[in-house]
């Protein structure tokens, strides 16, 4: 059985009020869709914000509804955009918290749409929520089009009554159904002119029925002058997979969505104008249904809208963009639910534009490091199509030494991309006008948060300072013009040189990085006349102490190598072996920690390792040198190095609480953790009620851990512990998390349970990086 919410016989007086309403209507000025390539860079941002009613909400926060939605609305000022839309703001008191802090800051809002009056079992509106900073523009051509017929029942002639019922089809017109209608029930800054409007949706089943989804638009004035039209939508959800009546629910949604597009932007509108549609969509990247409702196959799609996050943000698919993860706190690991997803979109249509960086905001977390939300919100800067402006337009590869860069477009930042792994240094500078610079490195398959350098900064004060990076992999880097602040200089334009450095490692100074399980392929060059027969290659690497404060082995896996098609590339099965030795040290003229001289790589892998478990390193960086001795031939040697560890960080994410053992009151529950058999530490927790989970522990006695970086080498034993008032603290479960020579940072879930409680433990162990 499922419950299905369908036109009822009481609509139709809704749409004979629709019909009587008036609307007024502006004058719309004729815009130049070519001067939208002097548009400064426009901020919006998506967020699902869960604001749920108590009735429906099966999760606890920390805060009242009222101190999240102040604490979200901080969130969304620092982030500085220009439109913010919201899924899920049912909760009047985090309405009323949220746009408590955005008012004084956005001059023109919708807080909540969808009339429920007349809809019998209609409990909650849509949820959504739109503030702009970006000021309405109504059009006034919308008059004469038809969005639908529907049946009146024709008024009775007789005084007394008693005609039988007969209907008569009448022509709804665009402005009387979506524009300025009662079903803006709340809002500011927007009259009722035809500048934003709401759709209901007509088909909507399970728990989904009992709500007034829909889809609302706003049509603004962008920077620049031109007309942006924003679409905002949270679909039917899926409640059980599969979910067959839920695929249905969004269809009819999606179908409804492009109806509501179509009409807004009769004509060459539908060309010139900026579309942008942000949601919770419901539907998950990378399905089969994905590619019906939103790639290339999709009837959006048709309409010229992309998927931004896939197309332009991470053009080559690395980054997965999950909003929806097994790390938040309100997510647990359940049979339904076993991955992370990408749920929420921006998909965007936007002349002469580009998308310049979008992120997801996994760090909107309340004061206790809790999530603020079940799914994160997802931004984008949109700005002036111009050369380089976004990752998927990114210079690829770009030489070593100087490159000669222009940014042309006020407000547009640049991206080279690297696809080869190594250690960077830049550098960049700007003659007239001068512009200090930010170089900002993101890993491919990381694009929302910056990877940390090596050495430097990313803000450069000078034209001289140098900023370096070693990620493990290929990476993009974003360069923009900053204010002494370290501010984006949203102003500036003109010509810079960026100087460009890969690391050869042929000198103490020009060391590679390596970073554990990450090979590194290195070259040791011949004799050409300009540089000499190469028989070192020098490669840096950390490592720390555990929170023991014991050493943690370091050992190194040399690979022997043919250069192929211009490609790192095994060797050949007859190629000769190649002798090879090896020294570590921790300062250029100091003493040889651990070293060996050259011997031949064993056959057939044509590997050799330097080093045993033995080799112990205490908190420092150091340098791996790889030698050969003086060879028969003037050849070079290709090799890959690869760093191993038995050092690896545990991350406590969080303790979350299904069911409390205490029935009085709140629980009061802390971790005992041992590690390594050595080092004891307790994290005491918030008093907690069921359907809870913490990011943090409240406060921590014994060894100073940092509970998301956790330093172990071989084990971590963790019990779960109750206090007692009356008694010794009861004991409820334990579990015991072994360092592996596979760990990779996978999410994982332990059960803890004991006197009618019953926990659950997230964590993740990963090698140093």
């Amino acid at each position: 059985m499922h419950t299905k919410r369908v036109g009822r016989a009481g609509m139709l007086m809704r749409w004979l009020l629709l019909i009587a309403l008036a609307v007024p209507v502006a004058v719309l000025s004729n815009q130049d869709p070519a001067s939208a390539a002097g548009r400064k860079a426009v901020r919006i941002l998506h967020y699902n914000v869960q604001g749920i009613t108590d009735l429906f909400n099966g999760e606890e926060y920390n805060l009242t509804p009222y101190d999240r939605g102040l604490q979200i609305g901080d969130k969304i000022l620092a982030g500085d955009y220009d439109v913010v839309t919201l899924n899920e703001v049912f909760d009047s008191g985090m309405k009323e918290g949220i746009t408590e802090k955005l008012k004084r800051h956005y001059d023109y809002a919708l807080t909540e749409m969808g009339d429920t009056s007349t809809l019998d079992g209609i409990f909650g509106n849509s949820g959504l929520a739109v503030y702009s900073k970006l000021k309405p523009l109504p059009r006034s051509d919308l008059g004469s089009i038809v969005a639908k017929q529907i049946p009146v029942l024709k008024p009775c002639p007789s005084p007394d009554g008693g005609c039988p019922d007969e209907y008569e089809m009448v022509d709804v017109t665009v402005p009387q159904l979506i524009c300025g209608t009662y079903h803006i029930l709340d809002s500011y800054g927007f009259d009722s002119s035809c500048s934003s409007g709401f759709l209901p949706y007509d088909d909507l089943y399970h728990d989904d029925s009992y709500s007034r989804k829909g889809v609302g638009w706003v049509r603004l004035e962008d920077p620049a002058g031109l007309p942006l039209n924003v679409f905002f939508s949270h679909t039917q959800a899926t409640y059980s997979i599969p979910d067959a009546d839920a695929e249905t629910g969004r269809a009819g949604n999606f179908a409804q969505i492009a109806d509501l597009i179509r009409w807004v932007l009769p004509g060459q509108s539908l060309t010139n104008e900026a579309i942008v549609l942000t949601g919770d969509l419901n539907v998950i990247a990378g399905s089969t249904e994905y590619d019906t409702l939103i790639g290339t196959n999709s009837e959006l799609h048709q309409l010229g809208l992309e998927d931004t996050w896939a197309v332009h943000n991470s053009p080559k698919g690395k980054d997965p963009g999950f909003t929806r993860r097994l790390m938040n706190t309100h997510v647990l690991i359940d049979e339904e639910f076993k991955s992370d997803q990408r749920l929420d979109y921006i998909l965007a249509k936007y002349p002469r534009g580009c998308f310049l960086h979008s992120t997801v905001k996994r760090d909107y977390k309340d004061t206790k490091g809790t999530d603020l939300s079940d799914h994160y919100g997802v931004d984008i800067a949109i700005g002036t199509s111009a050369a380089y402006c976004s990752p998927s337009t990114a210079k690829v590869d770009p030489p070593e030494g100087a490159n000669a860069m222009n940014l042309s477009a006020a407000g547009n930042v640049q991206w080279m991309y690297f696809p080869d792994p190594g250690t960077y240094t830049f550098k960049a500078g700007a003659g007239t006008p001068p512009a200090a610079f930010e170089l900002t490195a993101f890993a491919e398959n990381e694009m929302s948060f910056p990877v940390e350098p090596w050495e430097g900064s990313p803000a450069l004060t000078s034209r001289e300072e140098t900023v370096e990076y070693s990620p493990p992999g290929p990476f993009y880097l974003r360069i923009r013009p900053v204010k002494a602040d370290g501010s984006h200089d949203k102003d500036w334009t003109g010509p810079y040189t960026m100087q460009i450095h890969q690391a050869t490692g042929a000198t103490w100074e020009d060391a590679i990085a390596l970073h554990p399980t990450q090979p590194m392929n290195a070259t040791m060059v011949k004799d050409d006349g300009i540089h000499p027969l190469q028989k070192e290659v020098y490669f840096k690497f950390r490592t720390e102490l555990s929170d023991a404060q014991q050493k943690p082995w370091s050992t190194f896996k040399l690979k022997q190598k043919r250069l192929l098609g211009g490609q790192y590339a095994d060797p050949a099965s007859n190629s000769p072996p190649k002798s090879f030795g090896y020294a570590i040290r921790e300062s250029k003229n100091g003493p040889t920690l651990y070293g060996s001289g050259a011997s031949q790589v064993t056959l057939p892998a044509f590997e050799k390792t330097f080093g045993s478990t033995a080799q112990t390193l205490g908190t420092g960086e150091y340098r791996l040198i790889v030698s050969r001795t003086q060879p028969a031939v003037n050849e070079a040697a290709y090799f890959a190095i690869t760093y191993e560890t038995n050092l690896r960080i545990l991350d406590i994410v969080e303790l979350y609480c299904i069911e409390q053992e205490d029935l009085t009151g709140d629980d009061d529950p802390y971790l005992n953790l041992l590690l390594d058999n050595t080092a004891s530490s307790t994290f005491y927790y918030p008093d907690t009620d069921s359907d809870q989970g913490h990011n943090d522990p409240s406060c921590i006695s014994g060894t100073a851990l940092k509970p998301h970086a956790i330093k172990i080498l071989s084990s971590a034993e963790i019990k779960l512990m109750e206090e007692d008032d009356a008694d010794d603290d009861d004991l409820l479960d334990s579990t015991t998390i072994n360092a592996g020579p596979n760990d990779n940072g996978t999410l994982q879930q332990d059960k803890l349970q004991g006197d009618g409680a019953d926990y659950r433990l997230k964590y993740t162990v990963n090698q140093l990086y």
